[in-house]
């Protein structure tokens, strides 16, 4: 699926409070979880893996992206790595033929209405 335009627009203003960029061309990086908490005990946020930290779109790879997710569905539904687990969902999106992962996390804080 192609990636809307909003989010192309969330990539071009870079890494801040609610968004961040990790590499993970073939595994999710154990931090993506500590991140989530971050973003959930705040305001929310927009995590990105296949960009690097400028913001570069390098892709994951294409054969691992069904382990990835299934991995990252396991991770945060688990109350041992998550509490309370959060139902997330990654969205697979292509730019110009590379192939990122999406993850967009609520804020479970109340603080998004402040």
């Amino acid at each position: 699926m192609r990636i809307p335009n909003e989010l192309l627009d969330v990539i071009a203003q870079g890494e801040g409070m609610n968004v961040e960029f990790k590499r993970a061309e073939s595994a999710i990086p154990q931090e993506v979880y500590s991140t989530i908490c971050a973003f959930s005990n705040r305001y929310g946020g927009h995590i990105f893996l296949g960009v690097d930290d400028r913001g570069t779109i390098i892709g994951v790879r294409k054969d691992r992206i069904a382990h990835m997710k299934q991995a990252f569905t396991s991770a945060v539904n688990n109350a041992n790595n998550l509490h309370p687990p959060l139902y997330l969902h990654m969205v697979e999106y292509e730019v110009d033929g590379a192939h990122i992962l999406y993850v967009q996390v609520p804020s479970t804080s109340g603080r998004e209405n402040l």
